[in-house]
């Protein structure tokens, strides 16, 4: 499926799944953007909820509660939107969402970025807040509405 999905559309962004650690260096050979596989995933969920709960139930907590009004988005910038050039803190980003990463057109991720980071057309944030105000910072980074397709090097 891979492989036919890949040769039909080469920006396709495909996610595959893989049912042993095995697979993964095959599928993304043939084309995969990201493998998943959830035995793995789960045994990583497994350990960090042994090791680190507090953490697990806030990632678990941000990312599946529909009741809490905080949500994680990507947001990615378009040309045209008034935050290219801008630093984090001239745009006043922090006042309504916090940033938490910044993924950079050359797939350089930048972590907890300081109110100093400026943004760039293709950057994709990561940001967290509340639906309300993730929509209007998505209007002010792509202007037009517009999706781009996603390309990646990682695998």
């Amino acid at each position: 499926i891979t492989l036919t999905a890949r040769d039909l559309n080469e920006n396709r962004f495909i996610v595959a799944r893989a049912n042993e650690e095995s697979v993964i260096p095959r599928l993304t050979r043939a084309g995969a953007n990201r493998v998943v596989s959830p035995v793995i995933t789960g045994s990583h969920q497994m350990s960090q909820i042994l090791l680190k709960p507090a953490v697990a139930d806030f990632i678990e907590l941000v990312t599946m509660a529909e009741e809490l009004s905080l949500e994680i988005e990507q947001i990615e910038i378009a040309s045209g939107s008034s935050l290219i050039g801008r630093f984090l803190k001239e745009a006043h980003i922090h006042a309504d969402y916090d940033v938490i990463a910044i993924r950079r057109a050359d797939e350089q991720m930048i972590f907890n970025p300081s109110a100093d980071t400026s943004l760039q057309v293709d950057d994709a944030l990561m940001a967290l807040g509340s639906h309300a105000n993730l929509e209007r910072l998505e209007k002010e980074a792509n202007p037009s509405g517009t999706s781009r397709p996603y390309h990646s090097n990682r695998q």
